[in-house]
């Protein structure tokens, strides 16, 4: 087959032209094992080897920059293989790889090429490529020639297309390998703080130098529907970025940022000249010397919060990575924007707070987990004579403070602290106490209540105290007075009641009025002897003087038979009693009688505040060196506002409407006794769900080591 386009195949030896096995070689040259350019490198070898040419090259086309560069060379100086650039008019040019082209380019000249033969390589319906042969030196290139870079062509097809797929997975590496790098110098730019006037600019640059862009804008919106501030600009001149800060908080004009703004969607205008946008804006560009645009809206919980404008003053399309790149830097400054005015807020809230506090006439202070002071406010500092300064930077140490028991402040938090995370049920607690402190001669009441996450872990306690100095004068002067007017009744109220007895016994089974009246006689005798009794008590505990007869106590037995005796008692009011006792427990070391006393008290207390039917569970379990005891019910409850005042002498509460009999001092002398024995008590409560008083009692050992 002879003629311009084909080449014949001869045996060797048989006229001009190249034999079989020389487009053999080439072929195995291409199909064989090895990188693509290596593979090409072999078979334009061969080609040379073959056609007798003395130099060539394979030019193969490179999407990203639209050029066509060689790839492999024979003949060539490295300068002209890495220099000689071939682009394109138009797609696919067919022209462009003719031999007279090729020889009128300079580098052809400066190698001082005189012949080239050469054939487009097509892959994917395109021109992917050339394989060029430059000098023949016995005679110059003919059809024959032609038709075999032809046939070299077809082969060397298949390795180019793999040559540019390679490329084509290399530079989509490379774009995202470049998009995550920017975004993590954006990242890296914006963590530095909150402060907008120092992060903003560093990231703005980053990204102008990701993009190479000639400059961008920040705006920050103040309010939701509001005007937008510039905070941050590069590239642009302070009185130009000012003119158009201004224009586009103009509510008639139809700016850029009012647009991004109001729309809340992304603005990319390629070419302002003949973008869609408007022509007031399309001028005022003009003016500034803008040609292309991104504006993007920066958003924080549904609401645009601000602007990010990236612009150049040339006319070029953002490329798909770019786009990308600026949309991943749209959510980086939205946090940025975000997170600064979240600061704000919280900054505001916070100080706030402390004016509220700094105001109040209760003392406030906050300690974490750790017993660290977060918060000592000006009452507090007031009340104890230890100014904020030194409390939050020497805590305990420089407040001092101590109950009746001698019992520091710090242990006294402790407890609260303790008992609180000790409750998995996790309800509202509330523990009170009273402290004195020496350098004010002052009687404080202390309210701990425990701040929980939202796992239920506790991260701090709030503590409120109130001055209760001329409160507890009062009090000790109406308790010497109770305990004068107690002890003067007591006397004729034991004679009346032995009196009572004897006549009874005397007038036997009397059924008649004698009978009644002698019994209401001792009922009553009786009921105001268990009150001024508690009334003495309650002068006791509060003066340090009750007298508490200790010895060793084995738990299960003690409050199985205190609750036990109480069976009767709930019968009438048509609720349960059940006892739940840990096994093994270990003694303590307490006045069974007090004991019993106290939960006597609690189950009582429990009763009278449940629904028939309802069930007082009594549960005992040890909890590190305390036995933990706690009377659940699930009665009417009671209100967080009352809480505090729960265990107050003379107190009683509505609770749900409902007030049983009493004089209000069961709780207050039940607490006093708790914390005789070195304990200490709590409640949590909820209305309409039920309550659980928990007091704790030191085991033997922890007792005799007190």
């Amino acid at each position: 087959m002879k003629g311009r386009g084909s080449y014949a195949l001869h045996e060797q030896g048989q006229g001009h032209g190249i034999s079989i096995a020389a487009l053999a070689r080439a072929a195995f040259a291409a199909s064989s094992a090895g990188a693509p350019i290596a593979r090409l490198q072999s078979l334009l070898e061969e080609a040379l080897a073959a056609s007798g040419a003395r130099r060539g090259c394979i030019f193969v086309h490179d999407r990203v920059t639209g050029v066509y560069g060689i790839v492999a060379h024979c003949g060539l100086r490295e300068d002209t293989a890495s220099g000689w650039k071939l682009t394109p008019p138009t797609v696919s040019d067919p022209s462009l790889f003719a031999p007279e082209q090729l020889l009128e380019h300079a580098f052809a000249r400066s190698e001082q090429i005189v012949s080239a033969v050469a054939a487009p390589i097509s892959a994917r319906g395109a021109t992917a490529g050339a394989i060029c042969l430059f000098d023949r030196p016995v005679r110059g290139f003919d059809a024959d020639d032609e038709d075999f870079v032809v046939a070299l062509a077809g082969v060397a097809a298949g390795v180019v297309a793999e040559l540019s797929e390679r490329r084509e997975i290399e530079a989509v590496a490379a774009r995202y390998d470049e998009q995550l790098t920017a975004v993590n110098d954006l990242s890296t730019a914006l963590v530095g703080g909150t402060d907008l006037a120092t992060v903003l600019p560093a990231a703005l640059q980053t990204l102008l130098e990701t993009l190479g862009a000639d400059g961008g804008l920040v705006f920050e919106r103040t309010e939701a529907g509001g005007d937008a501030t510039l905070v941050c600009a590069i590239g642009m001149p302070a009185a130009e970025a000012a003119s158009l800060s201004k224009r586009g908080n103009d509510k008639r004009a139809d700016s850029i940022l009012r647009r991004t703004m109001s729309s809340g969607s992304a603005i990319f205008a390629d070419d302002l000249t003949s973008s869609e946008l408007p022509e007031s804006s399309r001028k005022f560009a003009e003016q500034l010397g803008i040609r292309q645009v991104a504006s993007l809206p920066l958003r924080d919980r549904g609401s645009v919060i601000g602007v990010l404008q990236i612009f150049n003053r040339f006319s070029r399309p953002f490329s798909p990575t770019e786009r990308e790149t600026l949309r991943l830097a749209q959510g980086q400054f939205a946090i940025a924007l975000g997170r600064a005015r979240l600061v704000d807020e919280i900054c505001d809230q916070k100080n706030t707070l402390e004016r509220v506090l700094a105001g109040t006439a209760d003392g406030v202070y906050v300690v974490d987990s750790k017993g660290r002071f977060l918060l000592w406010n000006a009452a507090a500092a007031r009340m104890t004579g230890v100014g904020p300064e030194e409390a939050l930077a020497s805590g305990y140490q420089a407040i001092g403070g101590a109950d009746r028991q001698g019992r520091s402040l710090a242990d006294l938090d402790r407890r609260a602290f303790d008992s609180a995370a000790g409750d998995s049920t996790n309800r509202q607690n509330s523990f009170s106490y009273e402290v004195f402190f020496d350098a004010t001669s002052r009687w404080v009441s202390v309210s701990a209540s425990p701040l929980r996450d939202h796992a239920g872990a506790i991260g701090a306690m709030v503590h409120a105290f109130r001055d209760v100095t001329a409160a507890r004068e009062v009090e000790q002067m109406k308790s010497e007075f109770i305990s004068t007017v107690s002890h003067e009744l007591r006397t004729p109220l034991t004679s009346i009641k032995g009196a009572t007895a004897l006549l009874v016994d005397q007038i036997g089974n009397d059924s008649g009025t004698t009978g009644e009246l002698l019994d209401m006689v001792r009922n009553n005798s009786e009921r105001l002897l268990r009150l001024i009794n508690d009334l003495l008590d309650a002068t006791k505990l509060e003066a340090g003087k009750l007298a508490i007869r200790r010895r060793a106590c084995e738990p299960k037995p003690l409050l199985e038979r205190s609750a036990a005796s109480m069976t009767g008692y709930a019968e009438e009011y048509g609720v349960t009693v059940r006892t739940e006792v840990a096994p093994g427990l270990a003694p303590i070391v307490a006045d069974p009688d007090r004991v019993e006393q106290i939960l006597s008290n609690l189950v009582s207390n429990a009763v009278k505040f449940s629904h028939r039917g309802d069930e007082v569970v009594v549960r005992a379990r040890a909890e590190g060196d305390f036995l933990r005891v706690e009377v659940a019910d699930t009665g009417v409850g009671i209100a967080e506002d009352d809480l505090p005042r729960l265990f107050e002498r003379f107190t009683q509460l509505e609770h749900g409407r409902r007030t049983g009999p009493g004089t209000g001092l069961g709780l207050a002398i039940t607490k006093g006794l708790v914390e005789a024995h070195g304990g200490s008590i709590s409640v949590s409560s909820r209305l309409g769900e039920g309550s659980t008083f928990t007091f704790a009692l030191p085991f033997a050992k922890r007792a005799e080591d007190k």
